[in-house]
């Protein structure tokens, strides 16, 4: 079942204390590698239940230091939340310096949340106010060993011009501008996310039939572009 989340810790603000659904419930789910019938997916069916005799936990297979757990949401999301629950039966040792990262694709990941030491029975990661992405690993920081936890519930809402993020292009800029990257896109809200989140990126083209996106530099580097690019908050 679909939790509702709400942050109730002190350092949240008015933006992150709205009521969102944990997105990642029933997406599709990867690991490095998996353990007899413990895979991915059963991080995100819903079952907190710490004991992996439960048939609800993952775990991947061997002693390693790249092992790692994503889930693909789907879209675009901004992300207020991520909450992990451990295995509780045993081995809750393995969950420790914990990272989480956020990207646009598999290959855009940054980290954006890590907890040193022990996890714990559970800990909530609070993303920054603007967070925004499609995916989210789990890996841990030298830690040479198997994974297994039971639970990843990512708290968010989809990202669309209902959030009043603004985008466009400097007037006269665009036309001398280099190309900075071009990548498959979802949509022109994350096309102009991308842009915002790149370095030095003046303007982006979005391509609707082949859904490129293609995020553009300005030759003008005294220009403050991002400024001038977009206005951003939360509606």
């Amino acid at each position: 079942m679909e939790r509702p989340y709400q942050c109730r810790e002190p350092s949240c603000d008015n933006a992150n204390t709205q009521m969102v659904s944990n997105v990642a419930l029933g997406k599709s789910a990867f690991q490095s590698s998996t353990l007899e019938s413990y895979v991915a997916s059963n991080a995100v069916d819903g079952n907190i239940n710490g004991n992996i005799g439960a048939s609800s936990c993952m775990h991947t297979e061997g002693m390693s230091l790249d092992t790692y757990w994503e889930v693909d949401l789907g879209g675009v999301y901004v992300i207020v939340n991520v909450v992990l629950y451990n295995r509780l039966d045993c081995c809750g040792d393995r969950t420790r310096n914990v990272q989480v990262f956020v990207g646009f694709d598999q290959n855009d990941y940054v980290l954006l949340g890590y907890l040193e030491g022990l996890l714990g029975s559970q800990h909530t990661f609070q993303m920054d106010t603007h967070t925004y992405g499609r995916w989210v690993r789990i890996t841990r920081d030298s830690v040479p060993d198997e994974m297994n936890f039971c639970e990843l519930e990512v708290y968010g809402e989809l990202l669309t011009n209902d959030h009043k993020v603004r985008y466009g292009q400097l007037p006269n800029k665009i036309g001398v501008g280099t190309v900075l990257r071009s990548v498959s896109g979802s949509s022109m809200v994350d096309c102009a996310v991308r842009c915002k989140t790149s370095n030095n990126c003046a303007g982006f083209n979005f391509d609707s039939s082949t859904l490129d996106c293609t995020t553009l530099g300005t030759a003008t580097t005294s220009d403050n572009v991002q400024e001038h690019l977009y206005s951003y908050h939360m509606g």
